[in-house]
Formats: structure tokens, C-alpha cells, sequence
């Protein structure tokens, strides 16, 4: 169909062997966990190199803006409720719920740092304070220790 000085508009259907294509690529995004590297979680494995109340400042800025973000996406999805099927929510109800899950994570890691019960708490403070590294964590970053 071609309108004015435009070259005319094409339009594209889904072939039968791609709607099986991509059902078979939801399929494998669904059923096979695959972990999936956030930056977040890189700052995390290198978050020593901050002092910890340093760190624990960041982390109490990253809750809030996570707290006002979960309590947004929690009004906007009971507005899509209203008119929205379950079924077109579901990835917006994962990412709420992985949001809120990081929030609490972070609640209770500030709780232990801020209360003195997270381990090696008093070690963390003299390297910063010092600016030595003690030789039990040396060793372990000269061997490349990782949680992979």
C-alpha cells in the first residue's frame, strides 16, 4: 500500500518454522537456569576494595532508590491489573519480585555490617586503615579464590 511520496509499506507475518523457532528458543530461556552476571553483583565479588562504611553508605543509597523503584513497579501493576491479563504481567511480576529480593538481600548485609556481625568485619577495617593487606586475604587474592 503506498502512501503519498513513500515507497510503499511491507508487512511481515511469522512463517511457520519461526514460530517454532522461537518457541523453542523460549523454551530453553525458560528451563535452563543460566547465570546471569549483573553489574551488581561484579561490584560485589570486588566490594573490599571500598572501606566498609563506605560501602555500607552505597548500600543504604542503592536500597532507597530500590524501595521508591519496587513501590512504583508494585502501584503500576495492580493498575495493569485493572485491564491487563495475568498472562502480558508475568515478566513485569519477576522483575518486582528479583527487585524486591535485592532489597532485602542488601537490608540484612547493611544490618550485619552496621551491627558488627559480619565476619572478618574488624580484618576489612584495619587493611583500610593501614593500608595492608592482611596476609590471609593476600594469599587468598594471590590465589585467584573466587565464588565460581
Amino acid at each position: 500500500m503506498r502512501e503519498g511520496a513513500h515507497p510503499e509499506r511491507t508487512i511481515y507475518r511469522i512463517t511457520e518454522a519461526g514460530r517454532a523457532e522461537l518457541a523453542d528458543w523460549v523454551r530453553d530461556l525458560i528451563a535452563d537456569p543460566e547465570p546471569e552476571r549483573p553489574r551488581f553483583e561484579a561490584a560485589l565479588s570486588v566490594c573490599g576494595v571500598l572501606p566498609p562504611d563506605e560501602l555500607t553508605g552505597l548500600l543504604r543509597r542503592r536500597l532507597a532508590l530500590l524501595e521508591e523503584d519496587v513501590a512504583a513497579q508494585r502501584e503500576a501493576l495492580a493498575e495493569w491489573r485493572r485491564e491487563t491479563p495475568r498472562l502480558f504481567l508475568v515478566e513485569a511480576e519477576y522483575d518486582l519480585a528479583v527487585r524486591a529480593a535485592e532489597a532485602a538481600w542488601i537490608r540484612s548485609f547493611v544490618e550485619e555490617l552496621t551491627s558488627g556481625a559480619f565476619p572478618d568485619l574488624p580484618m576489612w577495617r584495619a587493611w583500610h586503615e593501614s593500608g595492608r593487606m592482611p596476609p590471609e586475604m593476600a594469599e587468598l587474592a594471590e590465589r585467584g579464590l573466587t565464588s565460581d
